[in-house]
């Protein structure tokens, strides 16, 4: 009964998993719409079953698409935290996920001239530079 409509209902799905939680398609929606946009003439118990099939092949899917994350030795991220102490400041952190070491250096702001501070005291305090270091949320700070 549900050859017809399976694409129509697997790409709601698919735009689904785009959207909050609460405002995803239920099956009886999904009845709803097969009934009133298409010509579906099958029964609502028809569509919650395929409905509970396809999603429950879709997380199994999704689950597939992760790879492992690798960070190779002498690798560094760089980023800025919030911090609130005696007055409000930034922390400049530089970390090596490999090994879990982790190098800060207090800020007053995101920018590039505290950026680039920060990372000269991080190199002095570590007492070298790291062979490789990816960027996360700086692109803030350091853009064009």
């Amino acid at each position: 009964m549900m050859g017809p409509y399976m694409e129509i209902v697997d790409a709601w799905l698919e735009e689904d998993r785009l959207l909050p939680r609460k405002q995803r398609h239920t099956a009886a929606r999904i009845f709803q719409r097969l009934r009133d946009e298409h010509p579906f003439p099958g029964s609502e118990r028809t569509v919650p079953s395929y409905v509970k099939r396809r999603k429950a092949e879709m997380e199994l899917e999704q689950a597939k698409i992760y790879e492992r994350l690798e960070h190779p030795p002498a690798e560094a991220q760089a980023d800025f935290t919030t911090v609130d102490v005696c007055r409000d400041g930034k922390l400049f952190v530089l970390s090596f996920p490999y090994s879990n070491a982790a190098f800060v250096y207090p800020v007053p702001s995101e920018n590039q001239e505290c950026f680039l501070e920060a990372m000269q005291q991080v190199f002095r305090q570590m007492g070298g530079v790291p062979a490789d270091l990816v960027q996360q949320s700086l692109s803030r700070c350091c853009a064009g």
